[in-house]
């Protein structure tokens, strides 16, 4: 029309019926712009929501692992127009930061952070409307502080290739070993603990008994024993401490030093 629009309300009229008010703010020369103005209650409208997420790369660098994904993030607007006219719907969808449209594979316009869509739709029929947005994702993993219960869950896992998945195998079997190593250590210096244990309680029933009374004697006869298998028990120890320090130096030397492109 070649004229500004000044703000203020608006009445609509569709074939000469009212079909609603709107307020509009000022709109310059050849200026476009939609208005909300009433609610159509011949279309009615079913909105669905959801999302997937895929998994497109796993690397290790350096005893990290990286899972690139990428988030898709799915609408589904459905229409049904039990009117008795033929309509153009105008679908306008929240943009989502950070993503990109993925599908439909374009759009009306985009504006004020909304896409809007152009769907026909016939009278007393159905039509619906996929809008899909992808975003890119990453999740880092530094696999020296995984328990072992993960290893074994990743490297069963059909997202991640298999080559990783036998490089884990690898550091849960080193994992084991060094558990097991860790846990014999700890047995033997239990055993020592309870000689030892044993050896003060037979020092103490001794000098009450004195050494030459008849149990007194089988006290000694106990305590000699008793510095024998401590003296054993020591080696065994010293063994039992290299091979689990050995064992958890190298699962750590492979966790840490893991890479694979």
């Amino acid at each position: 029309m070649g004229i500004k629009f000044p703000a203020g309300p608006v009445t609509v009229f569709d074939d000469g019926v009212y079909s609603g008010d709107a307020l509009v703010d000022f709109m310059n020369e050849k200026e476009e712009r939609y208005l909300a103005y009433g609610e159509d209650l011949a279309l009615t409208i079913v909105e669905d929501a959801s999302s997937r997420q895929e998994t497109t790369a796993v690397t290790v660098a350096k005893g990290v692992m990286t899972f690139v994904r990428r988030v898709s993030r799915i609408k589904m607007y459905t229409f049904r127009n039990n009117g008795t006219k033929d309509k153009n719907i105008i679908v306008e969808h929240p943009e989502t930061g950070g993503s990109e449209l993925f599908k439909p594979a374009s759009y009306l316009e985009r504006a004020d952070g909304r896409y809007r869509f152009e769907l026909p739709l016939a009278s007393g029929k159905q039509a619906s409307l996929e809008v899909v947005e992808r975003s890119p994702a990453r999740e880092t993993i530094t696999l020296s502080s995984l328990r072992m219960d993960a290893f074994i869950r990743y490297s069963t896992s059909t997202e991640v290739p298999q080559k990783v998945r036998d490089a884990l195998a690898i550091a849960i079997d080193l994992g084991k070993k060094a558990e097991d190593a860790s846990r014999a250590y700890k047995e033997i210096q239990a055993k020592r603990t309870e000689l030892v244990s044993d050896q003060a309680r037979t020092r103490e029933n001794l000098a009450s008994l004195g050494r030459e009374s008849a149990e007194g004697k089988k006290y000694i006869a106990r305590l000699l024993d008793l510095d024998s298998q401590l003296d054993k028990l020591a080696l065994r120890i010293e063994e039992a401490r290299k091979a689990a320090a050995d064992t958890q130096t190298a699962y750590e030397k492979y966790v840490a030093g893991l890479t694979l492109e």
